[in-house]
C-alpha cells in the first residue's frame, strides 16, 4: 500500500500505515522511531475514565438520535435497583440484568485463569445470549407495559426532519 499514492483514498491510507507502525515491545511503544514508555494499567485508566464518564454524562445516543430504545435500554437503572437490593425493581427495568453480570463474572475469572470456556461454546452462548436480548426487546417494547418507549419526536433526527420540513 503506497502512502504518496494520490486520490481521494490517500489520506485514509496514510492513518492505516500510521496506526500499523504502533507495536508493543515489552513496555516499550514505538511509535515511528520514537520511545514512549507504556504503563501496565493504561488500559485500566481508560477503563475507569470511560465508567466515570457514563455516569455522569451519559445519554443514551441510540435513544438521543433514534428516537428508538437499544436492546440494553433500562439495564444501567437494573443495575442500580440491583445494588439497591430491590430486585422486583431491578427485572422491571431489564429482565436480562443478570446475564450482564454472569457475563462480567466469567470475564474476570478467565482473565485470572480460574475459569475457560472452549471458543466454539463461547460462540454458542453468546448467540443465545443476543436472540434472548432480541426476544426481551420486542416483547417490552410492544407487548409489556415497561419502562422503555418510543420518543421520536424527542430525536435529534426528527427534528432535522421537522428543519427541512
Amino acid at each position: 500500500m503506497d502512502v504518496k499514492k494520490k486520490g481521494a483514498y490517500a489520506p485514509f491510507f496514510f492513518i492505516m500505515k500510521k496506526s500499523l507502525l504502533v507495536k508493543e515491545n515489552r513496555g516499550i511503544q514505538r511509535k515511528e522511531g520514537k520511545e514512549m514508555k507504556v504503563y501496565k494499567n493504561q488500559n485500566y485508566y481508560y477503563f475507569l475514565f470511560g465508567i466515570l464518564i457514563l455516569i455522569f454524562l451519559y445519554k443514551c445516543p441510540f435513544l438521543h438520535i433514534l428516537g428508538v430504545p437499544c436492546m440494553g435500554c433500562g439495564m444501567t437503572r437494573a443495575m442500580i435497583a440491583f445494588a439497591q437490593l430491590k430486585w422486583k425493581l431491578a427485572f422491571y427495568y431489564h429482565p436480562l440484568f443478570p446475564v450482564v453480570i454472569v457475563v462480567i463474572c466469567y470475564y474476570i475469572l478467565e482473565k485470572l485463569g480460574l475459569f475457560r470456556i472452549e471458543e466454539e461454546m463461547k460462540k454458542r452462548i453468546l448467540y443465545l445470549i443476543v436472540v434472548c436480548f432480541m426476544i426481551a426487546y420486542f416483547v417490552r417494547l410492544f407487548i409489556l407495559d415497561s419502562p422503555i418507549h418510543f420518543q421520536i419526536k424527542d430525536s435529534i433526527l426528527y427534528r432535522i426532519y421537522e428543519c427541512f420540513k
